[in-house]
C-alpha cells in the first residue's frame, strides 16, 4: 500500500496521530502539495482540497467515512487580512498552499459585491494591503492580531462570510482515493476511529478549542455545502469565460 498523503496543519493533527498510532504509512505536506503528489501517483488514498476533488471527481471515490475538514463558524485559520474595509478591497496577495480557499474568496466577493478580485502570490513576508492566509499561518497572524501586534487593521473569516452566505458549513477537504482502488482494512479501520480525545489533551487551550469547531464526518449538512460550492464556483467560472 501506499503512504497516505495528510494534510500537514493542525486541522489534520488528529488524523495524522490516528494513523500512527495504527501503524499506516503516510506523509504530511500542505493542500496544493498533497494535490500535486497525488497527481503524481504518489499515493492512492489522500485528503485532497476540495477544489482539487471537484475538478477531477469523476476519478475519484469520495468514502463514506471520510476524513475531511468541515468547519462550522469562525475556526480563524482561513482568514483574509487588510488594512481596509471589505468592499474596499480590490486586490489580494495569496498564500500558494491552496486554491480552495481563494476560490471561496472569489466566491463571497461575487455573491456579495458582483465584482471579482485580482491576486498575487505572496511573497514571503511582504506586507500588502489585503493578505489571505490558511492554516498554521493564519492561525499564528490571528494571535497577533488579537494581541494587538498585526500590521493589519481587519481581519475576515471565510468561513463566517460563507455561512452568512448560505447558512452551511464549508467542506475545505474531503478524504479520497482513486476509481478502482479497493481501501486495505486497516485503512477502513483508521477512517472509522476517533483519536481525537487522546490528542487534544496534549494541546493548549486556543488549539483544543480551535479544534472543536472542526468535523471530520461527511454529514448531510457538509454534503449541501460541497454541492453549493460545486454549483456556485461553476457558474462563477461560466461568468468569466464570457
Amino acid at each position: 500500500m501506499k503512504p497516505l498523503g495528510l494534510i500537514s496543519y493542525l486541522n489534520s493533527l488528529t488524523l495524522r496521530d490516528g494513523a500512527a498510532a495504527l501503524g499506516l504509512d503516510f506523509v504530511s505536506d500542505t493542500p496544493s502539495e498533497i494535490a500535486g503528489r497525488f497527481e503524481a501517483g504518489e499515493f492512492d488514498f489522500a485528503q485532497l482540497s476540495l477544489s482539487y476533488f471537484l475538478e477531477h471527481e469523476q476519478g475519484l471515490v469520495l468514502h463514506p467515512n471520510a476524513a475531511l475538514i468541515a468547519s462550522r463558524g469562525s475556526i480563524r485559520s482561513v482568514l483574509l487580512f487588510s488594512q481596509l474595509e471589505l468592499s474596499e478591497i480590490l486586490r489580494v496577495s495569496v498564500t500558494e498552499q491552496t486554491v480552495t480557499s481563494s476560490q471561496l474568496l472569489r466566491v463571497i466577493f461575487w455573491e456579495r459585491f458582483g465584482r471579482d478580485l485580482d491576486f498575487s502570490p505572496r511573497q514571503g513576508d511582504d506586507i500588502l494591503d489585503s493578505c489571505l492566509l490558511i492554516g498554521d499561518q493564519a492561525f499564528a497572524q490571528y494571535k497577533l492580531y488579537c494581541a494587538g501586534f498585526s500590521e493589519y487593521l481587519h481581519c475576515y473569516d471565510l468561513v463566517t462570510l460563507w455561512t452568512e452566505l448560505t447558512g452551511l458549513p464549508f467542506v475545505f477537504a474531503v478524504f479520497a482515493g482513486r476509481s478502482g482502488v479497493p481501501a486495505p482494512a486497516q485503512l477502513s479501520v483508521w477512517l472509522e476511529l476517533d483519536f481525537s480525545a487522546k490528542t487534544i489533551q496534549a494541546l493548549d487551550a486556543s488549539e483544543q478549542e480551535y479544534l472543536g469547531l472542526l468535523d471530520f464526518v461527511l454529514t448531510e449538512s457538509a454534503t449541501r455545502a460541497i454541492s453549493t460550492f460545486r454549483a456556485k464556483i461553476g457558474l462563477l467560472n461560466e461568468i468569466r469565460r464570457k
